[in-house]
């Protein structure tokens, strides 16, 4: 492992957004883009939080502002990383969306390098943000892994899938935001979630009803069978 001035460097735990720093061999600057165009932004705001250990959690030492030029770099001291058991990086534009928060994000925040500073941060328009979330959660009902099912139990499988299009349909519901959207979800969900319910049997239907994370059979069919420009989903 690489020395630094006599200083043996302590790689750290990295957890989203959160940079766990053993010395100085850190790297202080990095890159705001914009997570779907992935072009560079200028003016955002990075904030870093130097934070110590206590006996429990952590306690603030400083905050750290900078913001990033025409070519959305940003570069700290080494003085603004000194003695920080713990870096907790912030992102920050108006118009825009640290998208390490985004919940459910179809385009996922890369991984930074444990042992530095973040080289990359991202920030989403917040006009994206929705859709977003939409094709995040159509990921999601996309990667259903039944795994082996049993000579006749096809119908638990199919049980399975519906509730996992059925829960990601009936969030979808709860998040898109306009007309568009809405048809968006209903081109994209119901041919499948009716096809698996095709699938069931009584039984299983009737287990489909006690799913709590998915609206009633009702409520679904209603959104589906409505005009493909309903502003709203049925209540």
């Amino acid at each position: 492992m690489k020395r630094l001035n006599g200083w043996m460097p302590v790689l750290g735990l990295l957890l989203p957004g959160v940079l766990l720093v053993g010395c100085l061999d850190i790297s202080p600057d990095g890159v705001v883009y914009e997570i779907r165009s992935q072009q560079p932004i200028a003016g955002a705001k990075v904030d870093l939080d130097c934070r110590k250990y206590e006996l429990h959690g952590t306690s603030l030492i400083r905050t750290v502002s900078r913001e990033s030029d025409s070519r959305g770099r940003y570069r700290f001291d080494w003085a603004d990383v000194y003695d920080c058991d713990v870096i907790l990086a912030r992102v920050s534009k108006n118009g825009y969306v640290d998208a390490a928060l985004i919940v459910d994000s179809a385009t996922q925040v890369p991984f930074v390098e444990s042992g530095q500073v973040p080289s990359y941060l991202y920030l989403a328009r917040s006009s994206d943000v929705s859709r977003l979330q939409l094709e995040g959660l159509l990921q999601q009902s996309d990667s259903v892994q039944i795994g082996f099912v049993p000579k006749g139990s096809e119908s638990a499988a199919d049980a399975g899938a519906y509730e996992t299009i059925g829960k990601s349909l009936s969030r979808s519901l709860k998040i898109a935001a306009n007309r568009d959207e809405l048809a968006w979800v209903r081109d994209h969900y119901c041919r499948r979630l009716d096809a698996r319910w095709s699938a069931l049997t009584e039984g299983e239907r009737a287990k489909a009803a006690r799913f709590g994370d998915v609206d009633s059979r009702e409520h679904l069919a209603a959104f589906c069978d409505g005009d493909s420009t309903s502003a709203s989903a049925p209540s």
